[in-house]
């Protein structure tokens, strides 16, 4: 029996660790979904800021597209926030690129493929979006 009730500990401890894991990664790439190259039913109205808390502006400046890779430059209102991109590719799920605090990024795309790209930056309280922009003609929606 003391076998076995260390073994129900074990399993319990990895499917603890394994929920805390999806939980994370769901918060993490939780607004990957959001934007995309095809028409999508509108997102609720983003968070405003409350009293006392004020927005940060975050600018994506247009991609420097250098065919197998694209360079993403960005500026913010707030040098204390942390920042994700949203890469999404045409006909493809999107993807989150942790940036930190960096204000510039390169990514590996493909090269026959129309791109949207957005950066998310927060300050552990909300979530500020920039516009998204596009690559290769492709049409952005959130």
């Amino acid at each position: 029996m003391r076998g076995r009730v260390r073994l129900d500990f074990v399993v319990g401890g990895l499917v603890a660790v394994g929920v805390v894991g999806v939980g994370l990664a769901m918060l993490l790439t939780g607004g990957s979904e959001d934007l995309s190259t095809v028409a999508r039913t509108p997102p609720p109205p983003a968070p405003t800021a409350g009293a006392g808390e004020s927005a940060v502006d975050v600018r994506l400046d247009a991609p420097a597209d250098h065919g197998n890779q694209v360079t993403l430059t960005w500026t913010a209102s707030s040098g204390t926030v942390d920042f994700a991109v949203i890469v999404a590719p045409e006909g493809e799920p999107n993807r989150t690129v942790l940036a930190q605090r960096q204000h510039s990024l390169t990514v590996p795309v493909d090269p026959l493929r129309r791109y949207c790209f957005e950066v998310q930056a927060t300050d552990s309280r909300s979530v500020y979006r920039s516009a998204p922009q596009p690559i290769r003609g492709a049409t952005c929606h959130r």
